[in-house]
């Protein structure tokens, strides 16, 4: 419920020279938000390295197709294994179940799916762990100035806390020196959060 990718060109600015690559976690299908074309064009403009990274094969087959770069694997096997240091990344993979005490129809046939092909429980638990697990790997390859942008998370005014898809990763960049660049709340229908830290003298 989110396309906070969209705004992550209006801080590339700030990185300077980009040196590492732009990776996705989490590949768009087709109807949807369409992030990885979006992305995989921001990259050519950078004249930067992406890939985007899924666990759903056949999507994964189909964007290879397409011309872009995908690789078929968990977002916490593929970042270690990325050869190059990162400069900007977006996680959007793990669906987030919006009411999970009265879920729609449609989700629960995505937990069901997550359960057969996958052998992993669909909750907004396990949503959370895996973010905060890819935001722990992805630190520590960034470049000196970097950008990490997560899909489907809020920030909620009534208990002052981070919550959805990045609800434990978020605090644990801040902890590592990033700072909130921009969070939509809602805005327009999307929630999403842009992070940077920018430890070079020669970001703008």
């Amino acid at each position: 419920m989110g396309q906070i990718y969209k705004n992550i060109h209006k801080y590339v600015p700030r990185l300077g020279q980009v040196t590492g690559g732009l990776i996705e976690i989490g590949s768009s299908r087709p109807g949807d938000d369409q992030s990885t074309q979006y992305l995989h064009d921001l990259a050519q403009q950078l004249a930067i390295n992406f890939v985007t990274c899924d666990i759903n094969g056949h999507q994964v087959a189909a964007l290879n197709a397409q011309g872009i770069t995908a690789i078929c694997q968990r977002g916490e096997d593929f970042i270690p294994n990325y050869p190059l240091d990162i400069s900007i990344a977006y996680l959007d993979n793990f669906d987030w179940n919006w009411h999970p005490m009265a879920t729609e129809a449609w989700t629960l046939v995505q937990i069901q799916e997550y359960r057969e092909r996958y052998n992993v429980e669909m909750t907004n638990l396990q949503s959370q762990a895996a973010h905060v697990a890819q935001a722990v790997l992805i630190e520590a390859k960034t470049t000196a100035n970097s950008i990490i942008a997560i899909d489907d998370t809020w920030f909620d005014m009534g208990w002052d806390t981070y919550q959805g898809k990045g609800g434990a990763a978020v605090p644990y960049l801040i902890s590592k020196g990033y700072t909130v660049l921009e969070t939509t709340n809602g805005r327009d229908g999307t929630y999403g959060i842009i992070l940077g830290r920018f430890l070079s003298a020669t970001a703008g």
